[in-house]
């Protein structure tokens, strides 16, 4: 009789130390806030339209997955996430003014006149390191500005 106790208790019956490890949940992980810029404004960007979608706090954040070398960026503002990552472009079109490309999808970013030049230089430290992150509106300015290109002046009338 005594093995059929334990016959009908195997199912839920105790666990080996050296196993209990591997049953427990995962912890989800860790998150740490790299850049937070406030009175941002995100843009949907569609062709020559763009449209207010969120105003407020920017922020890009580290995501990493407990236990793995797992690790994503996040950017948001309000409600709105998206993944930022080598694989999604991000430009610099004008001076606080950056798009980011996603698969059939661009935000734009415009942050306030007064967004510290230290805030600015810190998020696009952040976004070289981990994005594909490059400056054009030099170049934009010029085609804007010496070719009359028409183009060039609506992107540097997006988002504002």
């Amino acid at each position: 009789m005594g093995g059929e106790s334990s016959s009908s208790t195997a199912g839920s019956g105790t666990v080996p130390a050296d196993r209990q490890q591997l049953l427990l949940p995962p912890c989800m992980g860790s998150e740490k806030e790299l850049v937070k810029i406030g009175g941002a404004q995100l843009c949907l960007i569609d062709g020559e339209e763009s449209m207010v979608m969120q105003s407020g706090e920017f922020s890009l954040r580290l995501l990493k997955q407990a236990r793995t070398p797992l690790a994503a960026v996040v950017a948001a503002v309000g409600q709105v996430q998206w993944p930022v990552g080598k694989d999604a472009p991000v430009l610099k079109v004008w001076n606080r003014r950056y798009t980011f490309a996603l698969p059939s999808l661009v935000y734009g970013i415009v942050f306030p006149d007064d967004t510290s030049a230290e805030a600015i230089e810190l998020l696009e430290d952040v976004m070289d390191r981990f994005c594909t992150f490059q400056v054009h509106h030099q170049e934009i300015v010029v085609a804007a500005t010496t070719n009359n290109n028409a183009a060039a002046g609506k992107v540097l009338r997006l988002c504002g």
